[in-house]
């Protein structure tokens, strides 16, 4: 293989650089539209902040009205007498079921004496009947 000669090395040399300027220059415009980019990003992020704040500003008032609201209208005062109320509802509850209970428990002592009504009258009939012989 022949050597190179300068005006060859030149030439190639001349290329290289081409190759590596149009890349630079293709670099600078990608950095141009990151900047670009980064610029509409800060615009969003910064309207998105306003917006933001304008929502917690409304958010803020609306909790502090309904505060007031509340304490105007007695809402605490409800709610414990919602809970007063509950557990009257649970007594009488237990009440009536325990009165159920009650009822229940006394059915076998009237039926018990029934029967040994029934049982006592059919002794009596039989004795009448069949002791005076």
């Amino acid at each position: 293989m022949a050597r190179k000669t300068l005006g060859e090395k030149v030439d190639e040399l001349e290329k290289f650089v081409a190759g590596i300027l149009t890349q630079i220059r293709e670099l600078e415009r990608a950095i141009e539209d990151l900047g670009d980019a980064a610029a509409k990003n800060r615009e969003g992020l910064t309207s998105l902040r306003l917006d933001s704040e304008k929502h917690l500003v409304g958010l803020s008032k609306d909790v502090e009205e309904l505060r007031r609201w509340t304490e105007k209208n007695g809402i605490s005062e409800l709610k414990n007498e919602s809970v007063l109320l509950k557990e009257k509802i649970f007594k009488l509850e237990s009440a009536q079921e325990k009165i159920g209970t009650r009822a229940w428990s006394v059915v076998p002592n009237i039926v018990g004496a029934v029967i040994s009504g029934v049982i006592a009258a059919i002794v009596a009939f039989l004795v009448a009947k069949y002791g005076k012989s």
